[in-house]
């Protein structure tokens, strides 16, 4: 495509690209005196005699660096079909011819703020152009898009041959995918089955029937105390009635009473000492095995001590960070998981500096040739190294004392 090159002017971002057409051009006019939903915000400069379409990019970031190092998921691929879809119709009511809408992953634009694509309309340019830059797009999704999902696979490998076949806005495929999701089924998607969250609440409050099934007297020391009792208050009973009756009926009615609480009592004071001297014995047994597993583990450990001790190679296996100075003193920036993106969005960022002054996605750290590099992401307060300020996008390679600037956070890489 057409050369881009990033710059900024004051606080605002731009993707700048030559112009070689007219300037009485209709769509040029339209877009750069009217905001036309869904486009970027377009303005025409002169510079040494030429001319540059200016794009404002501030607040927003490309789809290649935002898919650099994550997949394209089907919700994600949807959305931007769709809007794909509703820029070519704005296109149309405007009367602009729609394969001005520029394809290429560098210059589609998603903002942070309005959570929206955002297109860059080029007027003036050769077919032959336009046709690769969707043909980059195509193979963008194709290299990008999450490969477990097979029906969106099967879904960005249909797109791309209808791309390939010069087909570029099938309304079958999108009639296709708009049928394929209802409205009222995306939203409920969405948002989550409020009656099947609250269905898994109470179910987890309940307490668990086989739980307390369990929990019941099932053995037969209970069972037979239980039925021994109930045999010595029946022969008290008995007893009692049959006194009242026939005096000789007393003695042995008692005698039995008192032997049926013998053998409830014995039962019970049985059951007590065996559970006692269980628990006795569990202590000395688990503290005799862990003690001997912990000398076992002491010995091997200790040995294998002894044998892979080796001297530490100073320099190469250094942490590297980037210590903050000034204001941000205290704050510490861990650069050993790369690639790793700097910002104050928790959700987008993996290093987090909680300042007004720090974009959404600030600046990404990579390592490349064994050497660590840092890129601007189109932040708007700039991304400094040693004082100079980087352009948007911009790359640059970092060595020990490096003095780097995310807005007004200072800080030293080492």
């Amino acid at each position: 495509m057409q050369e881009i090159e990033f710059v900024n002017d004051l606080r605002c971002n731009y993707l700048t690209i030559p112009y070689a057409g007219e300037e009485k051009d209709f769509a040029l006019r339209m877009l750069t005196e009217n905001i036309a939903e869904g486009f970027l915000k377009m303005e025409l400069r002169r510079m040494d005699g030429q001319a540059y379409l200016y794009y404002n990019i501030s607040g927003m970031q490309s789809m290649e660096i935002i898919y650099m190092e994550k997949v394209i998921d089907k919700k994600a691929f949807q959305a931007f079909m769709w809007q794909l879809h509703e820029v070519i119709e704005q296109s149309r009511e405007l009367f602009l011819p729609g394969d001005g809408i520029c394809l290429e992953p560098a210059a589609l634009f998603w903002n942070l703020g309005e959570q929206k694509w955002e297109f860059a309309y080029m007027p003036g340019r050769e077919r032959e152009e336009i046709e690769k830059e969707r043909e980059h797009l195509a193979e963008f999704l194709v290299e990008k898009i999450d490969y477990a999902d097979r029906k969106l696979t099967d879904t960005v490998y249909r797109f791309y041959e209808e791309i390939c076949a010069g087909r570029m806005y099938p309304d079958s495929f999108l009639e296709e995918e708009k049928a394929e999701i209802p409205e009222e089924e995306e939203k409920w998607e969405m948002k989550g089955d409020p009656a099947t969250e609250d269905q898994e609440e109470e179910i987890l409050d309940e307490p668990d029937e086989e739980e307390e099934v369990e929990t019941k007297p099932k053995s037969g020391n209970e069972g037979m105390a239980f039925l021994l009792f109930l045999s010595g208050c029946a022969s008290a009973a008995a007893t009692f009635f049959a006194g009242r009756i026939m005096q000789e009926f007393i003695l042995p009615g008692s005698a039995v009473t008192v032997m049926l609480m013998t053998i409830l009592l014995y039962t019970q004071v049985k059951k007590k000492r065996e559970k006692t001297e269980k628990v006795s014995e569990e202590p000395d047994t688990m503290y005799h095995e862990t003690d001997i597993l912990y000398t076992m583990e002491s010995e091997e450990t200790e040995e294998a001590a002894e044998e892979k001790t080796v001297y530490m190679d100073i320099g190469e296996d250094q942490e590297r960070k980037l210590y903050g100075i000034g204001k941000f003193r205290q704050q510490k920036i861990y650069l050993e998981g790369l690639p790793c993106v700097v910002g104050k969005d928790k959700a987008l960022a993996d290093q987090i500096i909680p300042d007004s002054s720090i974009s959404r996605m600030h600046a990404r750290f990579f390592a490349e040739k064994e050497h660590l590099w840092m890129q601007d992401l189109n932040s708007t307060n700039g991304t400094y190294h040693n004082g100079l300020r980087l352009r948007p996008n911009e790359k640059v390679m970092l060595e020990r004392e490096d003095e780097v600037g995310f807005g007004r956070a200072q800080f030293v890489f080492r």
